[in-house]
Order: structure tokens, then sequence, then C-alpha cells
């Protein structure tokens, strides 16, 4: 990994879903973006630190990313930092479940459950066999 510079950006990424939180993790990481992650209550960042951006994974409209953002915006810090909303659900199901995303909310649909190793699969099944390595 490279190392960062000083003025990196810090993320938070909110999810219990292990697969989903690594794929982003190495991405954001690969871009420059120092990312800390959050699979349960415990793993809550120390007081007094604050990320620049904030990914919440509340699928269904419950779990630990809703609770990290209420958390998020219950922290007088943090409250106004911008979070990106990852969800199955669209905004009219997630209000029924009782998340209301606020101004700061980004929305992005996942169009279904994310496991890693059928990406990879997919992925490298998709990829041309170099002439090299055929022979």
């Amino acid at each position: 990994m490279n190392p960062l510079p000083e003025d990196h950006l810090d993320v938070l990424f909110v999810s219990e879903d292990a697969d989903l939180a690594e794929m982003y993790r190495m991405k954001l990481e690969l871009d420059g973006y120092l990312v800390r992650t959050v699979r349960q209550d415990e793993d809550w960042p120390v007081e007094g630190w604050r990320p620049d951006i904030a990914y919440l994974d509340v699928d269904d409209g419950q779990g630990m990313g809703v609770r990290g953002h209420r958390r998020l915006r219950a922290d007088s810090t943090m409250y106004d930092v911008p979070a990106v909303i990852l969800s199955r659900l669209g905004p009219g199901e997630l209000a029924e479940r009782g998340f209301l995303p606020g101004p700061q909310d980004y929305l992005v649909a996942i169009s279904e459950p994310f496991q890693l190793t059928p990406a990879i699969d997919r992925l490298s099944q998709g990829l041309a066999i170099p002439a090299a390595a055929r022979e």
C-alpha cells in the first residue's frame, strides 16, 4: 500500500457485511483514503476523531448501519459529515422501517446482497487468458 499523504481523507465505513466492507476498504485505500471499518458497536472510533465522509450499509433498514447513522448524526462533532447510504431498499421502503436519510445523506442502491468470492469468480471468468499461460 502507498504511504498516505498528510492531507489524506478519512473514511468511516459501517457494515456488518464483511465482504462488502472489505471490497470498499480495498478500493478506497487504493484511491488514497484511510478507511476505518466498523462492524459492531465496540469498533466505533474514539471520541474526537472525525471522518471526512462516511459509508453506511443500512441494507434492509436495520442493523449496524442504522445504529451507526444514528450515532453519527447524534455526535456534535460528526453530525454534518456527508454519508453515502448503501441499501437494497428505496427511500419509501426505508422510511416505512423508520430510517429517514437527512440532507447530508446520499442514498445508493445495491442491487443484490454482495459476496466477494462470487464477484471475483465472475470477474476472472470474463478475463482473457494470455497466450503464454495457455501453452
